[in-house]
């Protein structure tokens, strides 16, 4: 294995432990991943990692934005990209906002520059300066692997049991943490919210909704979309409200679309 198919390997482990804290504080992490850029351009960093978010949620968190990321690269560590709208136009300028504190912070450091973004804007968290560490394909990736490697000690607590001879292992390991903090959120939520409200769907989007339920791999979320399969089949065809489902219809327009296409 080379050095840099080494550091790819130890800043996996380390973005997922980072994806970790994460969960651990109700965040959507969806995946990890890290690519080898060493064969790109030159002084680019020799590799990057991501956290992805689902797109929604940025907009959601910081409504200046229209999508961002959670990245990291092993000159300059981690950093916020953020699609940034300008003023009341369609347009947007890419701004990269860093965290700083050197390239392997504390996951839970990472956690509360991320938090302290949503509480005060990205701009007043992040620099816009980047910061450089290390001179990406000069100097030797070793003292920057050896400070990541303890974080596949991490990814072995996840799942003790299994054997950990590469990153596909590591991968199923990190899965299993997102189907229990998935399911940790899905019986916190169904727990935590009694009212009842009334919600108009389309027969495909009560389907499509429990067929993602299902999909989900968790006992809450196929006990879910058992319950809202039985609910539908005992309600009223006819609505009170069928203006509702027309009036908000972006997902079906784009599947009309799609299907057109």
């Amino acid at each position: 294995m080379t050095s840099i198919e080494k550091l790819t390997r130890s800043a996996w482990a380390y973005t997922a432990a980072v994806a970790a804290e994460l969960l651990t504080q109700d965040y959507p992490v969806t995946k990890v991943n890290a690519l080898d850029l060493s064969d790109e351009e030159p002084g680019q960093a020799e590799v990057e990692a991501y956290i992805s978010l689902p797109i929604p949620w940025w907009p959601r968190t910081f409504p200046t934005i229209t999508e961002g990321a959670l990245d990291w690269d092993s000159t300059s560590g981690w950093v916020v990209r953020a699609e940034v709208r300008q003023n009341d136009s369609t347009k947007t300028v890419t701004t990269d906002y860093w965290m700083g504190d050197g390239l392997t912070p504390d996951p839970a450091k990472v956690a509360l520059f991320l938090t302290a973004a949503r509480v005060n804007g990205l701009a007043a968290t992040g620099s816009t300066d980047r910061p450089y560490y290390r001179r990406p394909g000069q100097d030797d990736p070793a003292p920057l692997i050896a400070r990541l490697l303890p974080y596949e000690d991490t990814l072995r607590k996840i799942d003790p049991h299994r054997d950990f001879p590469g990153p596909r292992s590591a991968r199923n390991s990190f899965r299993a943490l997102l189907h229990e903090q998935h399911e940790r959120i899905l019986h916190g939520n169904l727990t935590a919210l009694p009212e009842v409200r009334m919600v108009p769907l389309r027969a495909g989007e009560a389907a499509a909704l429990t067929f993602l339920l299902e999909a989900s791999d968790t006992a809450d979320g196929e006990a879910l979309a058992a319950d809202l399969r039985t609910r539908y089949q005992a309600a009223p065809k006819e609505t009170a409200e069928r203006s509702i489902p027309a009036e908000h219809s972006t997902a079906l327009a784009r599947a009309d679309r799609h299907k057109a296409g």
